[in-house]
């Protein structure tokens, strides 16, 4: 049974715009969601390597967004949202504030270890190696990685999560400015944690939400994606 209140709840300090609202501050964090009821191209900025791969809104619980890349080895399908004019750039991360990402995905297969990335990066065409960002990537029989990538530079720590073929798992990542740490989870449970912060992309680099899949072998591979969020602690805590 949910807990109920009819003057509400507030998480604003006294003497703050948002104390006697009785709701909680959402200003307090810049979020993106998308559960992808409706999946609408023109709003994505979608990179191919070939016009055969598909970028569609699928039939599923909550609906789903579905890409089938091309068949060649090496290409690549991908859309990332809030990067260019198609949608103006959203996130501005860096160590000083919270922020995280989450996603629920699944891929055909992870035998051939297509490498399906997923997380905030700045407008790039090969999403496994772009030039900043903070992200989740698969690797061979579906290993889980996550890495940040500051002009080019990575820093990548191997989780202890795997995907199993075509089943779909909760990946997420969360940066806590207190501690200094960024945790990565699998499922609901943490699979790993990255201290080491040189590589966070600089404040003035732009992000944006990524989805990628790029073929391992000369085979088409298919990622579906249930729901992805993006956020950000935009304020100070006093705010």
């Amino acid at each position: 049974m949910p807990s109920h209140s009819r003057t509400g709840y507030s998480d604003a300090l006294p003497d703050t715009v948002g104390y006697d609202l009785g709701f909680l501050q959402p200003w307090s964090y810049q979020t993106y969601f998308d559960d992808f009821n409706i999946f609408t191209a023109a709003q994505w900025t979608v990179t191919e390597t070939q016009a055969g791969a598909t970028q569609l809104g699928a039939s599923g619980d909550g609906g789903w967004y579905q890409t089938v890349n091309s068949a060649a080895s090496g290409d690549y399908s991908t859309i990332q949202h809030g990067v260019s004019g198609v949608s103006p750039v959203q996130f501005f991360i860096d160590s000083s504030t919270d922020w995280g990402f989450v996603a629920k995905f699944k891929v055909d297969n992870v035998a051939t270890g297509p490498i399906c990335v997923l997380g905030l990066q700045a407008a790039v065409a090969t999403p496994d190696t772009p030039v900043n960002g903070v992200y989740l990537i698969t690797g061979a029989l579906g290993a889980i990685s996550f890495s940040m990538t500051k002009a080019s530079v990575t820093s990548t720590v191997l989780t202890s999560g795997l995907m199993a073929a075509d089943t779909f798992a909760e990946v997420g990542f969360f940066y806590d400015a207190n501690k200094s740490i960024v945790k990565v989870y699998k499922d609901g449970a943490q699979i790993a944690e990255q201290s080491t912060l040189t590589n966070i992309p600089l404040i003035s680099t732009g992000l944006g939400t990524t989805i990628s899949l790029k073929n391992a072998t000369a085979a088409a591979r298919t990622m579906t994606v249930d729901y992805v969020m993006a956020t950000k602690r935009r304020m100070a805590q006093w705010s």
